[in-house]
Order: structure tokens, then sequence, then C-alpha cells
């Protein structure tokens, strides 16, 4: 006679892989299915749940920080891992594409590596990104780890390594361990005044990119953030 199995219904994992292929699945089933692959003998339905309750979103609980990960009751350091990896590995499969083509061919791809690198973190982290003038990524530099509430920036130093690669364009991105993404009034004017300094070597800030903890996105392109220094570029055009 088969041994009675109250929390692991003979096929409820097979029945869960044929509701997410058939589109059906929630955030929960999701989560459930993720972790079928690093629990494989342990109901994992409650964990679920509890994960998605906490980060609100089976991608929220990818992006975030692995200390947060494992506090949440029967999770543990194998769970934050395997997310770590899942977030590592889109991570790096952004940075190629963004090497292979255009930032900005797609400003999606754009905001999700972004998204990838910073959400979770539990310091602010302010990351520089220099391209050509075709907008391929030459090479992307962690200028600097601050506190949770601020970092420093060092414009001579963007402007020494900008040179050093060749770049044309520069990205900034940087994190808000606390509070939203919205773009404050220091992190304008600092990319302002970062972004004057280097026009005066033909060299122009792009975007800056701001990731709160959850992995929300702020553009300081597409939120109108950066048009004092797009009119700055207007008025003083380089002669060749």
């Amino acid at each position: 006679m088969a041994k009675s199995d109250p929390l692991m219904r003979t096929g409820h994992r097979e029945r869960l892989r044929q509701k997410f292929e058939d589109g059906h699945a929630t955030a929960a089933d999701e989560m459930e299915l993720l972790l079928t692959h690093v629990i494989p003998r342990r109901d994992v339905r409650v964990l679920a749940r509890r994960l998605i309750e906490r980060f609100g979103s089976s991608y929220n609980v990818i992006m975030a920080n692995p200390a947060a990960v494992q506090s949440v009751d029967g999770s543990g350091p194998a769970v934050a891992t395997f997310f770590t990896l899942l977030r590592t590995i889109v991570s790096r499969g952004y940075k190629n594409v963004l090497k292979d083509g255009g930032i900005f061919a797609n400003q999606n791809i754009l905001e999700n590596y972004c998204r990838s690198r910073l959400a979770g973190k539990t310091v602010e982290e302010l990351h520089i990104m220099y391209m050509d003038k075709n907008g391929r990524l030459l090479t992307e530099e962690l200028h600097n780890i601050g506190a949770v509430n601020y970092s420093h920036v060092y414009p001579e130093k963007i402007l020494a390594t900008a040179l050093t690669c060749g770049a044309s364009k520069v990205v900034l991105f940087h994190n808000h361990p606390v509070g939203g993404a919205d773009c404050s009034a220091p992190d304008m004017n600092m990319t302002i005044i970062v972004g004057k300094m280097l026009w005066q070597y033909k060299i122009e800030i792009t975007d800056h990119i701001i990731v709160d903890s959850l992995g929300t996105i702020c553009s300081m392109r597409n939120a109108h953030a950066l048009d004092e220094l797009d009119k700055f570029y207007a008025d003083n055009p380089h002669n060749d």
C-alpha cells in the first residue's frame, strides 16, 4: 500500500509545471516552481507564499538582497544563492547585449541591466558605463560605494576613465536602498555638473538611471531631469 503524502500530493509538481506552461500560474505558483529546483524533497508552497507576501512578486524575490531572502522563515543560504545565481546570469546576458549593440537600441535592456545590478543592495553604489559614439559599451566602472543614503562622486575620475577608454558617451546609474527611485535635487545637480565638465572633452552624459530597493526605475532622461544639460549641449556645440 502506498504511503500517504498529505503535503506533497501525487502529481502536484507536474500539475504545477503544466499550469505554468499553459500560462495560468500565479506569482506564488511561479515561486513554488522555482523553489522545487533548489529544495527538491520538501513542500515549498508555504515558503513560496511567504516570499511573495514579503517582496510582492517573483521578480522582486530574485532581485532582493540575499540576506533579506534568507530572513524569511523556511528559507536559507541555498535559496538565496539560487536567486543570486539567476540574477547574475541575467545581468551577464544583458551586459553582453549592451557590448554587442547600441546601448539605447532597447531602453528596456538598459533599465533591466541596471535593475539586475543594483536592486536589493543595502548601500548606495554609483556605477558608470562608458560607451563609444555608437552607444556600444566599452567598460563599466563601480565608481564608488557609499552608505545607506549617499555616495561620493569624483568627476575627475570619471573624466580620466572616459579619456583612457576613448568614450564618447556616459551613462551613470546608482541605487536608493531606502526610499523611492525619484531623482533628487542633489542627483540632478551632480549629473549636470559632471555633464558640463565632460562636455569640454566632447563626452556626453546620455542618461542617469536610479534603482530603488525593489527594482523600480527612474530614468533622468525620461523624467526630463536632463533638460538643462541638453540645453547646455545645444548652446555649446563642438566645432567638429
